[in-house]
């Protein structure tokens, strides 16, 4: 079966993405470990979450759990 011109292009598309990706992720200076970079990064995102749970929770406890504001940030 012949595969038509657009999943090829698709295949070759995300073939050079990934190759891009893998060879241009650290640029030649970078020196950390990308292990604590990305635990580090971990740690952001945990807190961001940390602190959006605790905005809508703010929203209830300012406005009531009926009022309509909250019910928009639930």
């Amino acid at each position: 079966m012949r595969q038509s011109p657009f999943m090829t292009d698709i295949r070759t598309a995300r073939l050079h993405v990934r190759q891009y990706l893998e060879e241009s992720a650290t640029t030649s200076g970078f020196n950390a470990d990308p292990a604590s970079v990305i635990q580090l990064l971990n740690a952001a995102l945990a807190l961001e979450m940390m602190w959006v749970l605790r905005y809508q929770r703010h929203v209830v406890m300012a406005e009531g759990i009926r009022s309509r504001a909250s019910q928009r940030h639930l």
